[in-house]
């Protein structure tokens, strides 16, 4: 039986789960919760390696997919982030006290995301081209050569063309689409295709997956649950 515990040691966190364990500093601003297939991580300042699961992320850090690969990323906040197949990302953080705000950049592929709402604090993602602003929101978020696309679950969010700063809402059962060749946006209701590709991007991949709590102390002193994912 696999067994899990928590220790703290001088106002650092330390989970570990049997054969691995998650220990998160000042700077961290996620871990890597899965890894399935052939998955790289590389620092701001650094060089490409093989990702694995409890590998923490800071401020700059790169994460790429290889064809058949998917990914899960949890920030401290509980925020979830599915990464697709041939997707390419860089992680962004901006401290101010107690208050993280969080952008992801993705060059090339497609996410799948459940972003919560904290007061305060933003939490966007952006492409070359738009950036699509999250308010407590799940969904997807995709880049490629044709064009931007937010889809939208639940919630809502707003989604930004770089080159014109024109904007538009997308609701519930939505997509924000930037067309690439004509730079038109906007925001429609999904069609089954979009909503076929929002299930997509919101799919772990395969293997049994199991939760366990982490409870994460910040500067401040005060506690943070996060609830992870792991297979067996």
């Amino acid at each position: 039986m696999k067994k899990t515990g928590i220790l703290i040691i001088g106002g650092l966190t330390v989970a570990f789960v049997t054969s691995g364990f998650f220990m998160f500093a000042a700077e961290d601003v996620a871990v890597i919760t899965r890894v399935y297939n052939e998955v790289k991580v590389k620092p701001e300042k650094g060089t490409w390696k093989d990702a694995k699961r409890a590998d923490k992320l800071t401020n700059g850090d790169n994460i790429k997919t290889s064809e058949k690969a998917s990914a899960v990323v949890k920030f401290l906040d509980g925020s979830i982030l599915r990464v697709r197949p041939n997707s390419e990302l860089v992680v962004y953080s901006d401290r101010s006290g107690t208050k993280i705000n969080k952008n992801v950049q993705i060059d090339v592929g497609q996410i799948g995301f459940d972003v919560r709402k904290r007061k305060e604090e933003n939490f966007s993602f952006s492409s070359p081209t738009s950036v699509a602003s999250i308010r407590g929101t799940d969904g997807g978020y995709s880049t490629d050569n044709d064009a931007d696309r937010l889809l939208i679950d639940n919630g809502e969010a707003e989604l930004e063309n770089k080159a014109t700063g024109e904007k538009v809402n997308v609701g519930s059962g939505q997509t924000g689409e930037l067309d690439k060749k004509t730079g038109n946006l906007q925001s429609r209701t999904q069609s089954p295709e979009d909503q076929n590709q929002m299930n997509g991007m919101n799919t772990d991949g395969p293997g049994t997956k199991k939760k366990m709590t982490i409870e994460v102390q910040m500067p401040d002193g005060t506690t943070k649950t996060l609830e992870v994912e792991y297979s067996e």
